[in-house]
């Protein structure tokens, strides 16, 4: 069986934050300041997909199930 299952997983670049703080830019001649910007790995949504098999994905609900459970 190779069915693919699509998911939704935090970005790993952005850790689902959706901006990087990677510009750096002078306000003025004495200051500087960190200008945020898009995270270019989502697309600034801050999620990723991912195809996992449906093996995956049921070991993962039995992974949730287990934790839930006192």
């Amino acid at each position: 069986m190779n069915d693919k299952i699509q998911i939704r997983i935090i970005c790993p670049a952005c850790s689902g934050h959706v901006y990087l703080s990677v510009r750096n830019e002078i306000g003025s001649p004495v200051s500087k300041y960190t200008r945020p910007s898009l995270c270019s790995a989502c697309g600034g949504t801050g999620k990723q997909t991912q195809w996992i098999s449906s093996v995956e994905y049921a070991s993962m609900l039995l992974a949730f199930k287990a934790e839930k459970q006192p």
